[in-house]
């Protein structure tokens, strides 16, 4: 029993982190039109989300920011 749960983590281990893919907050300044790169994550899609929406904030909170997306 305990190699089968042994097993079983290593190949969860495995396919959990081999979908994680690394994604950049990028917003454009304001004032001279240049990307800014804001925070960069390495996540699942289900991460994704929640960093989505964490870096679409930086719109309504920094105000020298604007069209903040994820690439």
């Amino acid at each position: 029993m305990r190699k089968a749960v042994f097993i079983f983590s290593i190949c969860f281990f495995i396919v959990c982190s081999s979908c994680q893919k690394e994604y950049d907050c990028v917003c454009t300044n304001v004032s001279t039109g240049e990307k800014i790169y804001r925070d960069k994550v390495k996540t699942t899609k289900l991460g994704k989300k929640g960093f989505e929406k964490s870096c679409k904030s930086n719109n309504d909170t920094i105000r020298e920011l604007k069209d903040c997306r994820i690439e």
